[in-house]
């Protein structure tokens, strides 16, 4: 179930100005290692490190006031890809986190978008945190 958090309008634009840098609605931009500490500020955290590896944050502008912001993990469990999605409409300014995929139940744009690759946000460095990271936790599930 999502919660809708209501948040300072003038902060929600900042945030959003300085993510979205694109000219026109549509677009994704990726923000590698990226997580906005608004997002803390509101207690909308990161998942558990222990099994998953941050990747970073990717924004879209599917239309006007509102954005979606993508906090992409390594699944170290599923050992595959995985998203948290957040709307953010600054129109009425809120922030919405969706888990397991609900915001596809609720907007057909984004139907399997939270299991989709997200290899254009790993760097070389969080490449090797990934590996280190599969075998300390196959280390511990034997």
């Amino acid at each position: 179930m999502s919660r809708e958090i209501r948040v300072d309008k003038q902060k929600l634009n900042q945030l959003v100005s300085s993510l979205y840098t694109a000219r026109s609605s549509g677009a994704t931009i990726p923000h590698p290692n990226n997580y906005p500490q608004l997002l803390n500020d509101v207690n909308v955290l990161q998942r558990n490190g222990q099994t998953n590896v941050f990747l970073g944050t990717i924004i879209s502008n599917p239309s006007t006031g509102r954005y979606v912001l993508g906090s992409s993990y390594y699944d170290l469990k599923e050992n595959k890809h995985n998203e948290d999605l957040i709307n953010i409409d600054t129109v009425n300014g809120t922030i919405e986190p969706f888990y397991r995929g609900q915001l596809s139940q609720q907007d057909p744009l984004y139907v399997d978008t939270h299991k989709a690759s997200k290899k254009y946000l790993i760097t070389p460095v969080k490449q090797v945190e990934i590996i280190f990271k599969k075998i300390k936790f196959r280390f511990l599930l034997i």
